[in-house]
């Protein structure tokens, strides 16, 4: 089985200095720019609160670690911002290769496991300014990677014109995987404007136990599967609420969260995206 892009592709250069976790002990910095009065409370989700990835901090210091080439690959802004005074601003160039792509991502300290469920709530801010990945090229923008190597079971990406929620449905550790594309929308329907993602997610290596519901703008959203499909009602069928799915890999010990902005170096330009207010909680 093959894929159309994966995050770790196999062709490896000599990786660069990264800037891990030492951002939020240096003080990441904070623009001056005022922040709209437009600024929503946190999406509402149930259970209790596991992680609080919000940026009231001022720096990266609740997450456990980031991964960028430059200190403007990840910044502290007041605008613009969804939540609060405060958003992240991530930024690419071609110069920000790191032996997989071009990349700045801040990681959770969460690490998620078979049979546990679990709400995420954030907002992103994709500018009209950033470069459409081309039909051979991939960006994401939020993924949850396992705790392997490969391509996330489950990732929020960028694909031509399109946003997309993409599985990666693995056999095991090391294997290779199919690509699934459930839910995509035109990337002209959602830049310039916040985007509220809530999700709910059943971590499982089981195709019948893992699931995945999803929430764009408070709306609960069906899956649009490309049309001619065939595999669409293996895993719930078109216009269904929920993806049933297996959401780990067979084998691993579970996954965790990324966000930023990842691309591949097949993409050249400044690329700048905005996260806020991220929110995972229990049940």
């Amino acid at each position: 089985m093959t894929t159309t892009r994966n995050p770790r592709p196999r062709r490896r250069r000599r990786p660069g200095p990264l800037l891990l976790a030492a951002l939020a002990a240096a003080g990441t910095a904070v623009a001056a720019a005022p922040a709209p009065a437009s600024a929503a409370p946190a999406l509402a989700i149930p259970g209790p609160l596991l992680f609080d990835g919000g940026w009231e901090t001022g720096d990266t210091s609740q997450w456990s670690g980031c991964q960028t080439r430059h200190r403007r690959g990840i910044t502290v802004v007041g605008s613009p911002r969804r939540h609060g005074k405060r958003a992240a601003r991530f930024e690419v160039t071609d110069a920000d290769y790191d032996g997989y792509g071009d990349r700045s991502e801040c990681q959770t300290r969460s690490r998620e496991r078979e049979g546990q469920v679990r709400w995420y709530s954030w907002s992103t801010f994709i500018p009209r300014s950033l470069p459409a990945p081309n039909a051979r090229a991939w960006a994401v923008i939020s993924q949850w990677h396992c705790t392997c190597d490969g391509s996330p079971p489950v990732g929020l990406f960028l694909q031509a014109d399109r946003l997309e929620l993409s599985i990666h449905r693995h056999d095991r550790v090391g294997d290779r995987q199919l690509e699934l594309v459930p839910w995509g929308r035109p990337l002209s329907a959602v830049k310039g404007r916040w985007i509220d993602f809530r999700l709910r997610i059943r971590w499982s290596a089981n195709d019948r136990r893992g699931f995945v519901d999803l929430w764009v703008n408070g709306v609960r959203q069906r899956m649009n599967w490309p049309r001619g499909d065939a595999r669409a009602s293996r895993y719930g069928g078109v216009g269904a609420t929920r993806l049933r799915v297996r959401t780990m890999v067979p084998g691993s010990s579970g996954v965790y969260f990324k966000q930023g902005f990842y691309r591949s170096g097949r993409i050249t330009g400044r690329a700048v995206v905005y996260h806020d207010g991220l929110r995972v909680t229990a049940g």
